[in-house]
């Protein structure tokens, strides 16, 4: 027996919760921060690679 997983009035569609621009920010900063330290990380690999 197939059951559908929608309701029958259709999809309900949520918005996500609001954020303060101050989160937002804080968001920005710690992606930029990780992408540092993978690119930091990334280059430290191929050093080793290369004997350096």
């Amino acid at each position: 027996m197939s059951r559908s997983l929608k309701d029958a009035t259709g999809p309900h569609l949520v918005s996500p919760p609001s954020r303060t621009p101050a989160a937002r920010g804080a968001d920005h900063e710690r992606l930029l921060a990780d992408l540092e330290a993978f690119t930091q990380g990334e280059q430290a690999a191929r050093d080793e690679q290369r004997g350096a």
